[in-house]
């Protein structure tokens, strides 16, 4: 069985959940952009946020991006993980 490098992971995490945010903040600024596409973007960082929290990357990811605080408390709770 191979071992998977915890930095490898979370680099790819990051990365995938920059490009959400990235997009999420360009739809924001252009009122054309339907609502559906916003939320599409916002369930792309909710998985990734899940999925580093369950593989226990979630801090680790945290380290490397800003993750704007009204995702924190949609999926987390008001203390934001």
């Amino acid at each position: 069985m191979a071992t998977i490098d915890r930095d490898r992971v979370t680099k790819v995490i990051t990365d995938h959940m920059r490009i959400y945010l990235t997009s999420i903040e360009q739809y924001e600024k252009r009122p054309e952009i339907p609502p559906e596409q916003i939320e599409k973007a916002a369930e792309g960082v909710f998985a990734l946020m899940r999925l580093a929290d369950e593989l226990g990357l979630y801090e680790d990811v945290e380290s490397q991006i800003v993750i704007p605080q009204r995702f924190k408390e949609e999926l987390f709770g008001s203390l934001g993980a």
